[in-house]
């Protein structure tokens, strides 16, 4: 089965916030998206993570479901509670 690991925003299960970040870098990235949430999870974990520029996921799972990166499966089925889009989905990260 051929599963893309790209973000589409209808994956989405719960709360997405979309945030714009200057820089270009995945840390960055992360640091601003740990930092938006601080502000909505008492003590956020990021559970998974997705970069666009190089097409790279974490958790590196095999695809279980056609429809959906195995990713967004392994962050929906583990309690994922908050995404957070930076720069329309060139990183993407999960918190819990």
């Amino acid at each position: 089965m051929k599963c893309s690991k790209k973000w589409d925003r209808s994956m989405a299960w719960t709360d997405v916030i979309a945030l714009d970040f200057p820089g270009n870098d995945f840390i960055g990235a992360q640091e601003v998206a740990a930092r938006e949430a601080r502000r909505r999870i008492d003590d956020p974990m990021v559970l998974a993570w997705y970069d666009h520029k190089s097409d790279r996921s974490f958790p590196d799972v095999t695809c279980c479901s056609e429809l959906l990166p195995g990713w967004v499966v392994y962050a929906k089925s583990r309690g994922g509670r908050l995404i957070v889009d930076v720069n329309e989905g060139e990183y993407v990260f999960v918190f819990v």
